[in-house]
């Protein structure tokens, strides 16, 4: 259920990064789209992991990196 939201969620951010202007999209775009990915993967790998609590961990992490860079 959470890979599914955060699919969603990875989906839209990263539509939106498209229509960032060309100085921002290469460094907050990049930095984004990059935490956006990582917990989307994070959150694949622990779907298939029998302990999913340090990957649920990191996801977070990433999701929280997600949050402060979106603040920027």
């Amino acid at each position: 259920m959470v890979l599914v939201k955060w699919y969603a969620y990875a989906k839209w951010v990263l539509e939106r990064v498209e229509g960032f202007p060309k100085r921002q999209r290469f460094i907050l775009g990049q930095r984004l789209s990059n935490h956006v990915m990582d917990a989307l993967e994070t959150l694949v790998k622990a779907s298939y992991a029998r302990d999913k609590t340090e990957l649920l961990i990191k996801a977070n992490e990433g999701i929280e990196m997600t949050r402060w860079v979106l603040r920027v």
